[in-house]
């Protein structure tokens, strides 16, 4: 389980590469998934994200953190029907607003989480 949560950090990472490198480029892909389908496929991700993290932080090097963040994206995929598809749309609409600089600050927060995340879900040293 611990490769697949490292690996969704990689998929994370990489979205965030391509914001720092093109925002334009990544709020198109983003756009993309403005949909209703997009909205909800946005929800099932985080679900399996959250459940893929806690499912590996038994042998991580930061259990208790893994098992936080996870509970916290399952907890905000299974609250996005009351924040519903029109409010998703209308922050897309805000975050894109804030320029290329915003997103490029947004998208790097989003790689160092990450591999925070795989720092996290490493074995503890001497634990290998």
């Amino acid at each position: 389980m611990t490769a697949l949560a490292i690996g969704l950090c990689l998929l994370v990472a990489a979205l965030g590469a391509i914001g720092v490198a093109s925002p334009p480029r990544f709020l198109a892909l983003i756009r993309s998934l403005t949909s209703l389908q997009g909205f909800y496929a946005i929800a099932v991700f985080r679900v399996a994200f959250g459940a893929t993290l806690y499912l590996a932080s038994s042998d991580a090097r930061a259990p208790l953190l893994l098992r936080v963040l996870a509970i916290l994206l399952i907890a905000s995929a299974v609250a996005t029907p009351i924040f519903s598809h029109a409010r998703y749309r209308q922050v897309i609409d805000w975050w894109a607003a804030g320029g290329t600089l915003y997103v490029r600050i947004w998208t790097g927060c989003a790689i160092v989480l990450a591999l925070l995340l795989i720092f996290a879900l490493l074995p503890a040293s001497g634990d290998s």
